[in-house]
C-alpha cells in the first residue's frame, strides 16, 4: 500500500503524510491481511502557504526565518518577518517640512 506524500487541498493549503497510525513513516509498506478486522490510518497535519511581498517596486524584500523551500509551513510553525528596504537608484536633495518641498536627484 502507499500513501500520497502530500494532497493540495485548495489555494495555499496542504496536507502533508507524516506517518501511518501505528507509527511507521514510510509511504509504502506491506501489511498482512488477517481473517481478523484490521484498521490503519495515516496523519496528514495541514501544512499553509504564507507568502510576503511589497506594493511598491522598490519597497521592501521579505525574510522569512526559518525558510521553507516552497514557501508551505506546517501549522502551528512560528516564522519571524523582517523587512528590508531594497536599494532605490538615486537620492532625495534637499531641505523641507513636506514631501513635497523634496525633489529626486540623479
Amino acid at each position: 500500500m502507499i500513501a500520497p506524500a502530500s494532497l493540495l487541498l485548495g489555494a495555499g493549503t496542504r496536507v502533508q503524510f507524516a506517518s501511518w497510525s501505528d507509527g511507521v513513516t514510510a509511504l509504502s509498506r506491506s501489511i498482512q491481511v488477517v481473517s481478523d478486522r484490521q484498521t490503519l490510518g495515516a496523519s496528514y497535519p495541514y501544512s499553509y502557504l504564507l507568502a510576503a511581498s511589497s506594493d511598491r517596486a522598490n519597497g521592501s524584500d521579505f525574510v522569512l526565518h526559518p525558510t521553507s523551500a516552497d514557501g508551505f509551513y506546517a501549522g502551528g510553525t512560528a516564522v519571524s518577518v523582517t523587512a528590508q528596504p531594497r536599494a532605490v537608484s538615486g537620492f532625495i536633495t534637499g531641505k523641507a517640512t513636506s514631501p513635497e518641498g523634496c525633489s529626486r536627484g540623479p
